[in-house]
């Protein structure tokens, strides 16, 4: 059975991964000429198994005007007529209220945890390196109220299983010194992750990509454009490319960012908008914390991977000129070298990335069967595709090969 997966991302890779493992052939398209080089490129590094949380929070409320008249750093939204952009924004703030915010949040850690179990099994069963270590989160915090709201989830988050320790800012220094030379806004205490890892998407994609292709024979087609997903009564049969028709028995899209262009014809829900975040890398110093940090006043990450610092953030929603992208990248920068000074050589900066997040209104993914037969989603994983990968791409292809096994069933009565 032919299967073609859309996206050669981190999500997109690790499911042609777990199917072809399965059994099936696969071919995986994109548009870009190598792997992961879009969202998976250059992102924070972070396996958030134990601090898995949605963007829409009771905090984004009470912080909105500063978001949209521009004087919060770590968030800007850029006003937009667009009724998919105004569409996605209502059911988002929806989505801040108290009650959703739990549900998200408990469902993502769910997703998270189960991820942590599966990407474990995959790197046993491949040996695959991309300078992976359990290297423990640390989720700063500078406002009390908010400290305080993430405390009391955190001890109703441990009656679930899940490693979280709230920490006063003592306790957060003695597990990284490196936060002696802090320079931020003062920290009012910290949620500390110890199971919580990093590693390198990027080369864990490009890893994983060469053993599909030599050990199971996935196919790689890389510099195309999808121009569609081909239907035939109401069932996907080929993929559209320059004219020509790939024929496919199953379809799964792991496209971010451009999968609403392929869905929006065949009537597929695809609830998805760009969050822009950014990324410096640079070669880490003595002062470089061992351990992940997040300072979530200004939803930047830094995470050490190998001899390389890579710090991540912000978080930019609707429309914006090339000049306010470019003026955001300096802007990390200084705040990193602001921040942490002596945790990197900030002179050397070895990459600068500008990506978009795939994001939903509640932040969680949208993964497994459509209504039409033969086409399946992983897509929407906002923040934590990284994360979230290896659940997702098992959850998929456990629908398709259920329904495989129907179908055949089916058949044969």
């Amino acid at each position: 059975m032919n299967v073609v997966v859309l996206g050669a991302g981190v999500v997109g890779v690790t499911t042609a991964y777990t199917l072809a493992r399965r059994g099936f052939a696969v071919t995986v398209i994109d548009r870009r000429s190598e792997l992961a080089a879009e969202a998976s490129y250059a992102n924070g590094g972070q396996l958030s198994y134990d601090f898995a949380s949605p963007m829409g929070s009771p905090g984004v409320l009470r912080h909105l005007a500063g978001y949209i008249l521009g004087t919060d750093e770590a968030f800007r939204i850029g006003l937009s007529a667009d009724p998919a952009f105004m569409g996605w924004g209502a059911r988002f703030l929806i989505n801040c209220l108290p009650s959703h915010t739990r549900r998200n949040r408990e469902t993502l850690a769910r997703i998270a945890q189960r991820s942590e179990g599966a990407l474990k099994d995959l790197i046993v069963e491949t040996r695959v390196s991309f300078e992976h270590r359990a290297a423990g989160k640390l989720v700063l915090f500078d406002s009390g109220s908010d400290f305080a709201s993430a405390a009391r989830g955190a001890r109703n988050a441990r009656k679930n299983g899940r490693a979280l320790e709230a920490l006063d800012f003592d306790q957060c220094l003695r597990i990284e010194p490196a936060l002696n030379d802090w320079r931020g806004a003062p920290i009012v205490g910290g949620l500390y992750a110890p199971h919580d890892e990093v590693g390198d998407a990027r080369r864990f994609s490009n890893a994983i990509g060469v053993i599909a292709e030599e050990k199971f024979g996935v196919r790689f087609i890389l510099g195309k454009t999808v121009d569609a997903i081909v239907t035939r009564n109401d069932v996907a049969c080929a993929i559209s490319i320059d004219g020509a028709e790939i024929d496919a028995d199953v379809v799964v899209v792991c496209m971010g960012v451009n999968a609403p262009r392929l869905l929006r014809p065949l009537r597929v829900a695809a609830p998805i908008q760009p969050i822009r975040g950014y990324s410096i890398t640079a070669p880490a110093t003595p002062g470089a914390p061992e351990v992940a940090i997040t300072d979530l006043g200004r939803k930047m990450v830094y995470s050490r991977i190998g001899d390389k610092l890579r710090i991540a953030g912000f978080a930019d929603a609707g429309a914006h000129s090339r000049q306010f992208v470019e003026r955001r990248m300096e802007k990390l920068l200084e705040c990193a070298k602001q921040t942490l000074p002596r945790a990197a050589q900030f002179t050397e900066v070895s990459s600068k990335w500008i990506g978009v997040r795939p994001s939903t209104p509640n932040s969680l993914p949208i993964v497994g069967r459509t209504n039409i037969r033969g086409l399946y989603l992983n897509i929407g994983h906002g923040m934590f595709g990284w994360t979230l990968s290896a659940a997702c791409a098992r959850d998929v292809a456990g629908d398709i090969m259920h329904d495989v096994s129907g179908a055949t069933k089916r058949k044969a009565a």
